[in-house]
């Protein structure tokens, strides 16, 4: 775990380094407070050995949540431009689970001459305004200091965390990943980017009508396949749409499906 003092506060992240010519994947997760290191490790575990990655708690997440920033794209995507900065990365692949999805396509079309290809597990999209904002508001009673009286009288516990990250983790790591998450919960940052969602939508909508011209792969449980193939996404031809059983956590409960599809982008001729 290296540690980064940036512009904007403190944050944390997993690297291993690239051999010569070969790939980086950065991995970027959806909403919430746990380690992005223990929620793509699945994923991680099965990477070529020649292939690096990076795993970022962008500041508000993980274990990056000393320091109070306003989660907007532009600050997100700034936590992620300061590592590849200060480890001096060129060039990445770009691998996000649903909000952090969109994050991937977000950076991809604001520094394309960062990106080399990208793929996206079941991204939030503009298309699923209505539903995203209707699930962003059943959350928005709460605040730091309701949450942290439900923490102290034992009305949230790490074991109900347990039943919300990774499951194919050791249980040591599980019960690590779950007590990170716990104090990560319902802190300002999170509050803050959960109260500004729709700016996130109204600048993919941006991205649909312009994707990143990179080779892009969707990937999506069977039973959002048709969604997928009738969105704004599928207009271009650098699009691939692939689908598998499972839930919304594809990296968590189609682990060699993922792993596939992301090995062989890593993989793949330069």
């Amino acid at each position: 775990m290296t540690r980064l003092q940036t512009k904007l506060g403190e944050l944390f992240y997993v690297y291993r380094r690239a051999d010569q010519n070969q790939r980086t994947v950065l991995f970027i997760p959806g909403f919430g407070g746990d380690s992005c290191y223990y929620n793509f490790k699945s994923i991680i575990d099965r990477l070529p050995p020649e292939c690096g990655y990076l795993a970022i708690d962008t500041i508000g997440t993980g274990r990056s949540i000393q320091s109070y920033m306003e989660r907007s794209t532009e600050t997100i995507l700034q936590n992620l431009i300061a590592v590849l900065k200060e480890e001096q990365i060129t060039s990445v692949t770009l691998v996000g689970h649903s909000k952090g999805g969109s994050y991937a396509l977000l950076f991809a079309y604001r520094y394309p001459e960062l990106v080399e290809q990208i793929l996206v597990i079941e991204p939030t999209y503009n298309g699923v305004k209505a539903l995203v904002i209707a699930e962003t508001k059943e959350q928005q009673h709460q605040t730091p200091e309701s949450i942290q009286k439900a923490k102290n009288e034992g009305e949230l516990t790490i074991e109900d965390f347990l039943a919300v990250v990774n499951p194919n983790n050791l249980p040591g790591e599980r019960l690590e990943n779950a007590t990170i998450f716990f104090a990560a919960y319902g802190n300002q940052s999170l509050l803050y980017e959960d109260d500004h969602v729709l700016k996130v939508l109204e600048d993919l909508e941006i991205v649909e009508q312009n994707v990143p011209k990179k080779k892009i792969v969707i990937l999506a449980t069977n039973e959002r396949l048709t969604e997928y193939q009738h969105s704004l996404f599928l207009k271009s031809t650098t699009v691939h749409l692939y689908s598998v059983a499972g839930n919304h956590y594809l990296q968590w409960s189609a682990v060699p499906f993922v792993s596939m599809h992301v090995n062989q982008l890593l993989t793949s001729e330069k």
